[in-house]
C-alpha cells in the first residue's frame, strides 16, 4: 500500500510576510555616563605612627561630624583617637560614640577654656586627638588669634597638625575657611572635602561644585598645598543617622545593644558597604595622615 504523502509544514511566523516593519530600539543607556572625581596623588607626607591632632572645622550642614564619624571608624583597626566634639549647639558625635568628649557647657568662653586645655594636655601628653568644630564655630579662630604659631609650637611637641576642611557646595561654605587664611592659618597638612551631599544623574560633581571649584579662597587653598577629596555620595545616610549606629553596624545588618529601632534592611547594607569602600578609595591621597 503506497504511503501518503506528509503534509506541508506550516510556516512559521517569521517567514510571515505580514508587511510589518519592526520598531526600531533605542540603544542609548540606561543613565547617562557621567565623570568620575579625580583622585588627587598620593601625598608625599607620612605620619603613621606619630600623634597627630586632626581638627574639622567649617560651617554647618557640610558634613563635619560624618567626616569625624568616618576617621574614628577608621582608626579602630590603626591608631587609637580621642574624640572631642566642641559644637555649641549639636553635639551628634555623643550619639556614635560613647567615650566621646565635649565641653561642660555650651557658653563659648566655657569652650575656649576646654579647646585651650585640650591643646595644653595633649601637647604634655602626645597622642592622637579628633575634633568635630561646630557651624559658626569662634573657638578656633579665637586659638588661632592667641597662637599664630598653633602648627610650630604642636611640631615641637611632637604633634602633627592636619586640618580637614568639609564642603557642600555652597559658595558661603568657605568663608571659615576664609576667615583662618586671613589670619594666616595655612596648615602644611590640609584637605580640602568635597562632601557630594546630593546626587543627581544629570550633574557632574563638577557642575555640582562648580561655584566652590571657581572660588578664589578654594582656589587659594590649593595653592597653598591643600589636597583636593571628593567623598562620594550615601544615598542611605538618613537612615544610619537617624538610628545613631556606625557605618560597620549599617554594613553589618544589626543594631548595637541598647539602640531601639530596626536594622538596615540588606539592600541597604550593601549600599553602605559600597559607599565605604569608596570613601576609604577617595581618602587614599592622604591616608598617612589619618589615625
Amino acid at each position: 500500500m503506497a504511503r501518503k504523502p506528509m503534509p506541508a509544514a506550516a510556516p512559521v511566523m517569521d517567514e510571515i510576510d505580514d508587511g510589518l516593519v519592526p520598531a526600531p530600539m533605542s540603544n542609548r543607556p540606561l543613565y547617562a555616563a557621567l565623570p568620575a572625581p579625580p583622585l588627587s596623588p598620593i601625598s608625599p607626607i607620612d605620619l603613621r605612627g606619630k600623634p597627630k591632632l586632626v581638627m574639622v572645622p567649617g560651617p554647618g550642614n557640610v558634613g563635619k561630624t560624618k567626616v569625624c564619624r568616618i576617621l574614628a571608624e577608621h582608626s579602630l583597626d590603626r591608631e587609637t583617637s580621642e574624640l572631642h566634639t566642641l559644637d555649641p549647639l549639636n553635639r551628634e558625635l555623643l550619639l556614635y560614640f560613647a567615650e566621646a568628649q565635649d565641653p561642660p557647657s555650651r557658653d563659648r568662653d566655657v569652650i575656649d577654656a576646654y579647646l585651650d586645655q585640650l591643646i595644653a594636655s595633649l601637647m604634655a601628653n602626645p597622642g592622637n586627638v579628633i575634633i568635630d568644630f561646630g557651624g559658626g564655630d569662634t573657638s578656633l579662630p579665637n586659638l588661632v588669634r592667641r597662637m599664630p604659631d598653633l602648627e610650630q609650637r604642636l611640631a615641637d611637641a611632637g604633634i602633627s597638625l592636619v586640618v580637614l576642611w568639609p564642603l557642600g557646595g555652597r559658595p558661603e561654605d568657605l568663608a571659615p575657611m576664609n576667615d583662618l587664611q586671613g589670619m594666616g592659618f595655612w596648615p602644611k597638612c590640609t584637605a580640602v572635602i568635597l562632601n557630594r551631599i546630593r546626587f543627581s544623574r544629570t550633574e557632574s560633581h563638577q557642575q555640582e561644585f562648580q561655584m566652590t571649584l571657581r572660588n578664589p579662597v578654594y582656589k587659594a587653598a590649593i595653592d597653598h598645598g591643600a589636597v583636593p577629596i571628593w567623598l562620594p555620595y550615601l544615598a542611605n545616610h538618613k537612615a544610619v543617622r537617624d538610628r545613631h549606629i556606625l557605618f560597620a553596624d549599617a554594613i553589618a545588618g544589626r543594631m548595637p545593644d541598647g539602640k531601639p529601632g530596626l536594622p538596615l534592611g540588606p539592600a541597604q547594607s550593601l549600599d553602605v558597604a559600597a559607599w565605604w569602600r569608596e570613601t576609604i578609595a577617595a581618602l587614599a591621597p592622604i591616608d598617612r595622615w589619618l589615625p
